[in-house]
């Protein structure tokens, strides 16, 4: 709920301005957290075409 309150787009210049540090940082980790999850879905998205991609192996049925 903090979060939220914090990151809403109710905030002035003015009041960011005031503020620089607060607000610089945080934008500074937005934009941390946003590369970091783009990392994870890529990885996500790589291995499942992974997965759909390759075909099961025929398996050798051996008569005796």
């Amino acid at each position: 709920l903090l979060f939220q309150i914090l990151d809403s787009e109710q905030w002035t210049l003015p009041e960011r301005e005031q503020f620089p540090y607060y607000f610089n940082k945080r934008e500074q980790r937005k934009k941390e957290l946003l590369a970091h999850w783009s990392k994870i879905e890529k990885a996500w998205d790589d291995e499942l075409a992974s997965i759909q991609t390759e075909l099961p192996k025929p398996k050798a049925t051996v008569q005796k």
